[in-house]
């Protein structure tokens, strides 16, 4: 089965950038999967799969109604063309979000049904990092507003804790020089950081559906300090195991929906 891979390249590695690389490494065999770019004439396939899709636009629809599409969305899809938007809502025959509560979050009309899958993580670099004695508490992710720094920062101050944090993005400039902050840390290095840490926090002020980190930090046996914006929590307190094999459940998915 030849797979429409509709998918953004921003020209960095960001949650739903990892998803989407550890999703195509996951195809099962007899899948071919077909980069679809923005502003190409996309060859034939016999299923599109769109994932995040803002450099993408309206005039794509005429290449996408050549099969059928499912769309798989990871954040609270506001982004890109809203006409586009519009398109694959009504037309596609499944929308594969990564937790319930991303659902109760988005606030517009989705006639396609609705599949759950949570984030795609390899877990194994993880849990072989766990240390026999975890200590201290960190804060891991992009320096952007919304995702809660600030309100670590007040939690471990509550509790009279340390809170490294690690991160890059606009706010770095903020605060770089404070005794607190790490600096930008490179993918493989999370699990050692993870593994020798008691606490993670996490404290978003806007929903995150399905943040890796999350998932990443449980699997080092981290202790998790959440509130409600975290969709994770969903798989967490009702079905973690799914944590495990998310990516072989996105594939189940997409051979239930196939041709």
């Amino acid at each position: 089965m030849r797979i429409g891979w509709v998918a953004d390249n921003p020209g960095f590695m960001g949650g739903a950038e990892r998803n989407v690389k550890v999703l195509a490494g996951a195809a099962p065999e007899g899948v071919e999967i077909v980069p679809c770019r923005p502003g190409a004439d996309w060859p034939d396939v016999d299923m599109f799969v769109v994932h995040n899709c803002v450099h993408y636009d309206v005039r794509d629809v005429h290449q996408l109604q050549r099969a059928p599409v499912v769309k798989a969305a990871y954040d609270l899809w506001k982004d890109g063309d809203m006409r586009l938007r519009a398109w694959i809502a009504e037309h596609a025959v499944a929308v594969v979000m990564v937790s319930p509560m991303q659902r109760e979050w988005i606030d517009w009309r989705l006639d396609a049904p609705i599949e759950y899958v949570p984030s795609a993580v390899d877990l194994a670099p993880f849990k072989a990092a766990r240390a026999d004695a975890k200590a201290g508490n960190v804060w891991i992710g992009r320096l952007e507003r919304g995702k809660g720094l600030h309100a670590a920062l007040a939690w471990a101050q509550t509790q009279g804790e340390p809170l490294d944090v690690y991160g890059f993005g606009r706010l770095a400039k903020d605060i770089e020089g404070e005794p607190w902050y790490r600096g930008m840390l490179e993918h493989t290095a999370v699990p050692p950081v993870l593994g020798a840490a008691k606490r993670f926090v996490f404290l978003p002020q806007q929903p995150d559906p399905c943040p890796r980190s999350v998932i990443e930090a449980w699997a080092a046996g981290c202790e998790l300090v959440l509130n409600g914006n975290v969709g994770t929590l969903w798989w967490l307190e009702n079905e973690p195991e799914a944590l495990e094999n998310a990516a072989e459940r996105f594939w189940e998915v997409i051979e239930r929906y196939g041709p």
